[in-house]
């Protein structure tokens, strides 16, 4: 799909579907870093708003070993100016959560964030 392509698609879908989104944000950078004295220290991350939905795991997906305290949340791609990554926090309906996974949909129109 060429970049201009993706862009339209990117912003048909999220101006059609952010009415209906909640907000949440991403909090992205590394957790931890040097502590200057031979450890490590929590660093501060940057949070980032957008917004999404929650996603109901399917019976098939919790059946092939998907943890019941896991989420999935879609994030509006169009919404957040970060990737979430792994490792990342996500906020959303006032809980905070570790992103274990994150995939993009073909037209990168959203973010599916599995996380704890």
């Amino acid at each position: 799909m060429s970049d201009l392509i993706t862009a339209q698609v990117k912003q048909i879908v999220g101006d059609a579907l952010v009415a209906f989104a909640e907000d949440l944000t991403v909090a992205s950078g590394s957790r931890l870093e040097d502590d200057g004295a031979g450890g490590w220290k929590e660093a501060t991350q940057t949070e980032y708003a957008g917004k999404g939905f929650n996603e109901v795991f399917t019976a098939m997906e919790r059946l092939a070993g998907i943890p019941d305290d896991y989420r999935k949340i879609i994030i509006l791609a169009n919404t957040i100016t970060v990737e979430p990554k792994p490792q990342d926090k996500i906020t959303f309906r006032g809980e905070t959560l570790d992103i274990i996974s994150v995939d993009k949909d073909p037209a990168q129109a959203t973010y599916t964030v599995v996380a704890k």
